[in-house]
C-alpha cells in the first residue's frame, strides 16, 4: 500500500481501491468537477465516474471528510460461475458449495418431486419468502438447528422458485477445494494480465503533462535569402 499525502492507494486482483479526502481523489484527476456523495447535488450513496486513464470509478463516502474510489481494471473477465443446466421440465440445477440448487416455477419443482405444492412461499401456513423443510418432509416453524433443515423453498419472483438442497459434508468439501482452485486461477490471471500506470505514478503524471503540451509552428523573423 503506497500512500501519497493523506491517500491510502491499494492493488487487488480486481484493480485500484483509493481512499482519501475530496481534495486528493480530485488531485489525482478523479471527479475533478462532481459533487462527491453526500453533497449537495452529488448522488446520496455512490457517484459514478470516469478517471483520466478512461477508467470507470465509484466513489463512495467512508466518513465525514474520506471517501473511497474503486476502480475495476478487468469489468469484462468476471469470476466464473458455474452455469444452470437442464435438469426436469422446466427445472434447472446447478450445484453451489453447500447445496444443489434447482429453479422453477412451483408447478415444475413439484413435478419434478422436489417440494409439494402447499409448501412454496406464500401458501397458507407457511412464510411468504422463505420455507424450512425437515429430511421427513415437514415444514419447520421458530427457530430450528441448521442440522435439522434438510432443503429450503425462496421465492424469486412472482412465479419462479428456488429449491436448495443440502448436500453431504464429503461432497461439500469437495466442491470447497474446487471452487478455491477455480478462484485461485482467476486470481491469478488478473494479477499476470498487464495493468494501467497507477494514477500516482510519476508515468501516469508525465503521460498526462505529456498530453498538454502543443507543438506551435511560427514564421521566422528573419529573411532566408539565396544567392548566385
Amino acid at each position: 500500500m503506497a500512500k501519497t499525502k493523506s491517500i491510502e492507494y491499494q492493488d487487488y486482483f480486481w484493480g485500484e481501491l483509493i481512499h482519501g479526502t475530496k481534495e486528493d481523489l480530485q488531485s489525482l484527476g478523479i471527479a475533478a468537477e462532481h459533487a462527491f456523495p453526500g453533497e449537495p447535488g452529488g448522488a446520496p450513496n455512490v457517484l459514478h465516474a470516469v478517471d483520466p486513464r478512461g477508467l470507470k470509478v465509484k466513489i463512495s463516502r467512508v466518513s465525514d471528510e474520506v471517501f473511497s474510489a474503486s476502480i475495476d481494471l478487468f469489468p469484462h473477465d468476471p469470476c466464473p460461475e458455474i452455469p444452470w443446466e437442464d435438469f426436469a421440465q422446466g427445472v434447472k440445477y446447478r450445484p453451489a458449495i453447500r447445496t444443489d440448487d434447482y429453479r422453477g416455477s412451483g408447478d415444475a419443482l413439484a413435478a419434478a418431486g422436489l417440494c409439494k405444492l402447499d409448501q412454496l412461499p406464500g401458501c397458507p401456513g407457511v412464510p411468504k419468502v422463505r420455507v424450512r423443510i425437515s429430511s421427513d418432509g415437514v415444514v419447520l416453524h421458530g427457530h430450528t438447528p441448521s442440522d435439522q433443515v434438510e432443503r429450503l423453498i425462496l421465492r424469486v419472483s412472482k412465479s419462479l422458485f428456488d429449491v436448495r438442497r443440502k448436500i453431504s459434508e464429503e461432497e461439500h468439501e469437495r466442491r470447497w477445494r474446487e471452487d478455491r482452485r477455480v478462484n485461485d486461477e482467476w486470481q491469478a490471471r488478473l494479477w499476470a494480465m498487464p495493468r494501467p500506470a497507477r494514477l500516482d505514478s510519476p508515468r501516469h503524471r508525465n503521460a498526462q503533462a505529456r498530453s498538454h503540451l502543443r507543438l506551435v509552428w511560427s514564421k521566422p523573423d528573419f529573411d532566408v535569402r539565396c544567392s548566385l
